[in-house]
C-alpha cells in the first residue's frame, strides 16, 4: 500500500529541490510505501531538469509539467489528481524535512484512520532553526471543531499552512475539497474547510517539517496592488463562498473565526489601498471597478461607510477617490 503522496509544487527552485528530494528519499520508509509528485508550474530554470534526473534512479517519483503557470495552489491540486497515496502530504519544494521521522508521522495518522493529522515545523533561517510559536500537542482523536476548541483555544488561525499536515486522500476527495484559484490567500481557505469537514483530527507533537525562509518569499510581493485585491476582496469571497457551501455545519467557533477574518481583511483594504500610490491605486480600482467577481457578497460583512466607499467605485475613478479620501483620511 502507497501510504504517503508527497505532493511537491515546483517553480524555479533548481536551487533548493534537491535538498527536498533528499530529505525524502533519506525518510525512515521504504520507497513502496510512498510516492513523490513533482508539478512544474512552468519553471524558466533547471528544476526540471534535476527532477528527471531524481527520476532515473527512482522509478517512484512523477514529473507532471503544467501547460501554464497556475500558481501553487492548482499545482497542489494536480498532484492530488494523480496520487494513489492513502495520505496527501504537500511539501513546499524550497523546504525539507527531518530525517527519519515520517515513518512516525505515518503510523500516527493511519492506525487511527484520521482525516488529517497535524505535527509540528521549524522555521530554517540561515541555517539557525527557529521553532514556531504555534506547537501542536499530543492529541486523542476529535472532530475538527473541538479540535480548534480544545488544541487552539479557538483560534483558527493557528491552523497554519497546508504543510506539516497529513490529508486523507479519501476524505478530501468525498468532500471535493480542491484549492481555489486565489495566487495569495490561498492556504487558509482549504486549510479551513478540510477542518469544517473532517470528524477525525488528531495532532502530534513532533516536528515533522522544516519551512526554509529565503529571498523568494511572499515579503517581496506585499505591496503589489494585485495582493491587496486578492486578499481584501477576492479571498473573503472564497470564504464567504466556503460558508455558504456548509451552512449550519459550519462548527460555531470555525463560523466565528472565519467571519472575524472576512472582517478583517474587509476593514483593512480602505487604509492599505491609500497607502499606495497614484498609480497604484488607480490599478487597485480598475481591478475592483471592472471584476467579474460577486463583491455584492461582502456587503453584508461591511459597515455602512464600507459599503458607501465600494458603491461610488462605479461613478468612476475621480469619485472614489475623492469618496475614498472623505471617509478614511484621518
Amino acid at each position: 500500500m502507497v501510504k504517503i503522496s508527497f505532493v511537491l509544487p515546483c517553480y524555479n527552485v533548481e536551487r533548493f529541490i534537491a535538498d527536498c528530494l533528499n530529505s525524502i528519499y533519506a525518510q525512515d520508509l521504504p520507497e513502496a510505501d510512498f510516492e513523490v509528485i513533482c508539478v512544474d508550474d512552468c519553471s524558466s530554470d533547471g528544476t526540471c531538469k534535476i527532477i528527471e534526473e531524481w527520476q532515473s534512479v527512482y522509478p517512484n517519483l512523477q514529473l507532471i509539467r503544467h501547460p501554464k503557470n497556475m500558481h501553487v495552489g492548482i499545482a497542489r491540486n494536480t498532484g492530488v489528481k494523480h496520487a494513489i497515496g492513502k495520505y496527501v502530504c504537500f511539501v513546499d519544494a524550497d523546504d525539507y524535512l527531518p530525517e527519519k521521522i515520517m515513518k512516525k508521522i505515518a503510523s500516527a495518522a493511519i492506525d487511527e484512520d484520521v482525516d488529517v493529522l497535524l505535527y509540528n515545523n521549524v522555521v530554517d533561517v540561515k541555517g539557525e532553526y527557529i521553532t514556531e510559536r504555534i506547537m501542536y500537542p499530543d492529541s486523542c482523536v476529535m472532530s475538527g471543531g473541538d479540535f480548534v476548541e480544545n488544541c487552539l483555544s479557538g483560534d483558527i488561525g493557528k491552523l497554519g499552512s497546508p504543510w506539516a499536515k497529513l490529508f486523507n486522500r479519501s476524505f478530501l476527495l468525498q468532500h471535493s475539497i480542491w484549492y481555489s484559484d486565489l495566487v495569495y490567500s490561498e492556504d487558509a481557505a482549504f486549510v479551513w474547510e478540510v477542518i469544517i469537514c473532517a470528524k477525525k483530527v488528531k495532532s502530534i507533537s513532533d516536528i515533522g517539517y522544516v519551512y526554509r525562509a529565503n529571498d523568494t518569499s511572499f515579503s517581496a510581493d506585499i505591496k503589489k496592488p494585485f495582493v491587496l485585491y486578492t486578499s481584501s476582496i477576492l479571498y473573503p469571497e472564497v470564504l464567504i463562498t466556503i460558508l455558504n457551501k456548509y451552512g449550519n455545519a459550519v462548527p460555531g467557533v470555525i463560523l466565528w473565526g472565519i467571519v472575524n477574518e472576512i472582517r478583517t481583511e474587509i476593514n483593512g483594504f480602505f487604509g492599505k489601498y491609500l497607502s499606495y500610490g497614484e498609480e497604484g491605486r488607480r490599478e487597485i480600482y480598475s481591478m475592483i471597478r471592472h471584476t467579474t467577481a460577486p463583491i455584492w457578497k461582502l456587503y453584508e460583512y461591511m459597515n455602512r461607510k464600507q459599503r458607501m466607499a465600494f458603491l461610488s467605485r462605479k461613478m468612476g475613478y475621480g469619485i472614489f477617490e475623492a469618496v475614498v479620501k472623505k471617509l478614511y483620511n484621518n
